[in-house]
């Protein structure tokens, strides 16, 4: 439902006849990183600890993926 009530009054005035809803600014975490760049605003200490907790699980995943396919087998 995007149709907002209008109104005519008995002059003719239209009431409401280009009203728009106000724009909601939602911006992607790549877009977050870039203003916050453009800015000089260093990242947070939890953005930086999230970073190396992920990291850290890809290269032990890699690391056991890499064992179990050179393991010889039994």
């Amino acid at each position: 439902m995007n149709e907002f009530p209008r109104y005519t009054t008995k002059t003719g005035l239209k009431i409401g006849s280009y009203y728009t809803p106000p724009y909601i600014n939602r911006m992607s975490p790549e877009e977050e990183r870039i203003q916050r760049a453009m800015l000089g605003i260093r990242e947070d200490i939890c953005v930086m600890i999230e970073k190396v907790v992920y990291y850290i699980s890809v290269f032990v995943v890699a690391c056991i993926v890499v064992y179990l396919l050179a393991k010889p087998d039994a």
